[in-house]
């Protein structure tokens, strides 16, 4: 648990970094205008008025207007003019309203689906989708317009579009006249002008974008060009941005569980090493005590031998069929065998997935593995957190129901109760607790481990493993970028942080460190924290736009391997607004 009395505060203000570093990666704009005003309290596939703009908005017909209807779907038109509509077409593209489309799709669904509308009540107004979602889907993003009184306007697209996979519904990105004044122009590539030329309508005052989305962290301008049409301009966007990536060094193997079905229904448990399966997910979006669902893209068991190829993701580290139950923070026995349906209990216990650097992670290639990782959730009520993955298979490739990486539960805490297994449902008999942390054979697909709060101690990983980075807050222009290193031993000497701008992913074998040295460390490796503590904080004034970064830990732990030097994983940023 973080303390101030051991926490080092090292504040390294960017500006300090060798000469040329902003002008080495190219100007970027600001492009997101930071004045959102207020929630119109829009729902999915709802209309809501911004009103008043303060001044007139030409639309491309021609007509001005001083207020403006937002369709939760990505639209702006005339008030009264259109309801909302979840499924474009270029027929309604032509024919419909009048309208700005800065996207156009099935958009919205869930807590955060809400419009903005701001004014300065002269000449400038936004609109902002805020934490939208494509269809029901996991990933939050925002989407700006910023409409001017000489009739131009701007769409804004945030960095977290890159991780939004649309399918095959349509997506427009343009503008029209509509009520059918116009001929089908074609569409443009509006990604095809970032840096390059840009793109006229001429007189036509339609036009549209709707292929592959690829406008991630990018702003389009379209001006009126006088002859009746727009031109359009686009530049990349400094937004800021950071993630974790790469892996710690090989001190403490994970453990993992395999649940193998044997025969007549019953379950055996094998103890292994298998790693985490490092490609990256998407983030699911749950908030604390939820449920989200996902789509595996191939069908896997459950342990009533049922197949399904969805399920839903419990936020509290459980895994069931979609539908079959609400979040469920408070684990016991008689729950899990009282429960109606199936399900995995992957890592049962009361976890906040929303905290800072914290959330469930969801990957699968359609084939023939999918894995959820609750990633740095805290443990509700301490700042305790833990990593735990699910790796699952599909049931015609493999008898494994399901494999569990414990990759860092060590700081598991106690005065919390956790039950690990898989059950069948339905009020079967309780079958007893297995011991989980040796090679189980079952005999009956009710499995489990309940570790009571206070009686019994946790031991699917017992050693600690290695220090972790992370970051607490973002690499913002004009901010502090806080990042902490944590669970380092209390033999280590010395706490670095390697601060560099480029990832060298050089593994160390070879000199007899398992460990992979990522950051080029272009900045002397810095001091941080006090020999012997766990936690080091350390703060990097930011004041650019554009700068990338490469950040690891170091420490110095003499025993810890040949060497006694112990590396974290790394985070990878670019600063921005």
């Amino acid at each position: 648990m973080l303390s101030s009395s051991f926490l080092c505060r090292f504040v390294f203000p960017l500006s300090l970094v060798p000469i040329g570093l902003a002008s080495a990666t190219g100007a970027q704009a600001q492009c997101l205008n930071p004045n959102l005003g207020i929630g119109t309290g829009s729902a999915s596939d709802t209309v809501t008025l911004c009103a008043p703009l303060g001044f007139n908005f030409t639309f491309p017909n021609g007509s001005a207007h001083s207020a403006v209807s937002c369709d939760s779907n990505g639209r702006i038109f005339p008030v009264g003019a259109d309801i909302t509509d979840f499924s474009p077409s270029l027929a309604e593209l032509l024919s419909d309203t009048t309208a700005l489309c800065p996207l156009w799709t099935d958009q919205g669904g869930g807590t955060f689906d809400d419009v903005y509308c701001w004014s300065n009540g002269v000449d400038t107004a936004t609109i902002t989708w805020v934490d939208t979602r494509y269809n029901f889907g996991s990933v939050p993003f925002t989407v700006q317009a910023e409409l001017h009184a000489d009739g131009s306007f701007r769409y804004v697209y945030d960095e977290r579009m890159r991780d939004v996979t649309f399918n095959a519904d349509p997506v427009y990105v343009g503008f029209t006249d509509g009520n059918g004044l116009s001929s089908d122009p074609g569409p443009s590539d509006w990604s095809t002008i970032i840096g390059g030329s840009p793109i006229s309508s001429g007189s036509s005052r339609v036009a549209y974008d709707n292929g592959r989305f690829d406008l991630s962290g990018i702003a389009l301008d379209f001006t009126p060009n006088g002859i009746g049409g727009y031109t359009t301009t686009a530049s990349t966007c400094g937004f800021a941005f950071v993630a974790p990536f790469g892996e710690s060094c090989a001190n403490a193997p994970p453990t993992s569980l395999r649940y193998t079905f044997g025969v007549f229904g019953a379950f055996n448990t094998t103890v292994g090493d298998d790693a985490m399966d490092m490609t990256p997910g998407i983030p699911m979006g749950h908030t604390d005590d939820s449920i989200r669902s996902a789509v595996l893209g191939f069908d896997i068991q459950f342990p009533d031998g049922t197949t399904t190829n969805a399920i839903d993701v419990d936020s509290n580290g459980r895994i069931l069929p979609v539908g079959a139950d609400g979040s469920d923070f408070t684990p016991s026995v008689g729950e899990m065998i009282g429960e109606a349906s199936p399900h995995y209990n992957v890592f049962w216990t009361d976890l906040v997935p929303n905290a800072t650097d914290a959330s469930i992670d969801f990957f699968t290639n359609g084939a023939s593995l999918a894995t959820v990782t609750w990633r740095n959730c805290r443990q509700f009520g301490t700042l305790e957190r833990v990593t735990v993955q699910a790796q699952l298979r599909p049931t015609a490739l493999s008898v494994s129901g399901i494999t569990i990486v414990f990759a860092d539960t060590a700081d598991f805490d106690s005065t919390k109760d956790l039950l690990i297994g898989a059950s069948v449902g339905g009020g079967a008999a309780d079958p007893g607790e297995s011991d989980l942390s040796m090679d189980v054979s079952g005999f009956e697909p009710n499995i489990y481990e309940f570790f009571d709060a206070g009686v019994d101690v946790y031991d699917m990983q017992p050693v600690r493993p290695s220090p972790e980075i992370e970051f607490l807050s973002h690499p913002i222009n004009g901010d502090v970028f806080e990042v902490l290193l944590s669970d380092m031993r209390s033999t280590h000497q010395g706490a670095f942080l390697m601060l560099g701008f480029s990832n060298l992913n050089l593994p160390l074998g070879i000199i007899g460190l398992p460990c992979t040295l990522y950051s080029d460390n272009a900045i002397p490796a810095i001091p941080i924290g006090t020999p012997g503590m766990p936690d080091a904080l350390f703060s990097l004034s930011i004041q650019d736009v554009g700068t990338p970064l490469v950040i690891q830990g170091a420490i110095l732990d003499p025993g810890i391997n040949a060497l006694g030097v112990d590396l974290t994983s790394a985070l990878q940023a670019v600063t921005g607004n």
